[in-house]
Formats: C-alpha cells, structure tokens, sequence
C-alpha cells in the first residue's frame, strides 16, 4: 500500500486499514521509532544515507517475496494534508521511483495507491516556531511534533475524523498496460512511463477523494 504522508498519526491509521499480521510499515530514522521494541518487527526504518536506503530497499522487497504487505509513504518527506494545506497533488510527483523498482524485482507484488487527510491541525501548522525550518516540509515536520505532543498533553483539544480512500491494486503487467500522459511530469525524460501512471493514478484518487469530502462537507 502506497500512500500520501501528512504525518502525525497517519500510520497508525493506514495500518488499522490493513489488518494483516504481515504488515511492516517503512519509517524514517526518526529516533523516537527507534525506541519502540514492541512494534520493531513491524517496521522496517530507512534513514537518511544511501546506504541504509538501499537496506531498507531490499528488506522491503525480501518480505513482499514471501507474501507479506507493506506500508510505504513514497514521498519520503511530509506531505501537506489536503484538508489543511495547498500542494497535496504536487507532492504525489515526487514518489519515490524505488517503487518500480520492487514492482520489477518482485512482479508478483499488486500495488494499492491510498490517500489520507485530515490528520494535522490547523492550529498546530499556525505555531510560529515552526518558521525556524527554511523548507516547508521540514515546518511540517515540525508542526506534526508539535500536535504529538499537543494531543498527549490536551487530547480533548485535538479531536480528529480522518478520511482515507483507496485506489485499484494494480500489478506491473497492469500498470504497464496504461497509456499515460502528464504534462509536467517525466516530459524531459527523466520520469519513467510507469512512475507517470503510478502517479497519475495517485493524482486522480485524490481528485475523488477532495470531491468526495467536499460532498460530505455539504450534506
């Protein structure tokens, strides 16, 4: 399962999503995850070097050759929740093409797009310390401590209702078989006609998804 990253406790809801005991859900470096030892069988963490990226790349495509689910926010970064912030279909562009990969070493495996939203809080996006970080995935990050933190001190005050949607699962042979066109993405050639549909699917999901909330919103 493949999925957009507001952060906070999207995780967790992702994974109530999915329940199999096989899922392994693919983290950052964080330390704090680091400090987990009853959920460590179940997340596999891929810090910032290359290195351990490349670790994490092969125990990803290791599990999935058994039969086993994950969990991956291919963006690597924190995304802006398409409820809260501008930008959610921009960040999709920037899926990691290391999902190609593993759709190509391990063509068996069915790749399930999702979109999340409504997990940070406005409030906690509008702290001014946040401004400290230069690029705005990092205030992001920043932001999502902040509202942790914020819901385990006061959790009366942040009272949340995500809202998840799901694509088609789709496998390589699949995906292969799309025709696709985007203008802005891969026309210089550096994006590969897969990761263009992969995206592309990802970029109309959200489209339903925003309607479809807009439509609850209205009732």
């Amino acid at each position: 399962m493949v999925c957009n990253h507001p952060g906070a406790f999207d995780s967790a809801v992702m994974s109530a999503t999915l329940p199999r005991k096989d899922l392994k859900v693919l983290v950052s470096g964080v330390p704090f995850l680091y400090n987990l030892p009853n959920l460590a069988p179940y997340l596999i963490y891929a810090p910032g070097d290359t290195y351990d990226r490349m670790k994490a790349l092969r125990l990803m495509m290791r599990h999935l050759k058994k039969g086993g689910a994950i969990l991956s926010f291919a963006s690597g970064k924190v995304d802006p929740d398409p409820q809260v912030l501008p930008g959610a279909k921009e960040a999709l562009g920037e899926w990691s093409p290391s999902l190609e990969i593993i759709l190509r070493r391990v063509p068996e495996t069915k790749l399930l797009p999702a979109i999340i939203s409504g997990v940070l809080s406005k409030t906690a996006i509008r702290v001014p310390i946040i401004r400290i970080q230069k690029e705005s995935w990092k205030q992001r990050r920043l932001a999502e401590y902040f509202q942790i933190a914020g819901q385990i001190l006061f959790p009366k005050q942040f009272l949340f209702k995500p809202s998840v949607s799901f694509g088609h699962p789709m496998m390589l042979s699949e995906i292969e078989s799309i025709k696709t066109t985007i203008a802005g993405y891969g026309d210089d050639g550096s994006t590969s006609r897969v990761m263009m549909t992969i995206r592309n699917n990802a970029i109309q999901l959200l489209d339903q998804h925003n309607k479809n909330i807009n439509n609850i919103d209205l009732e």
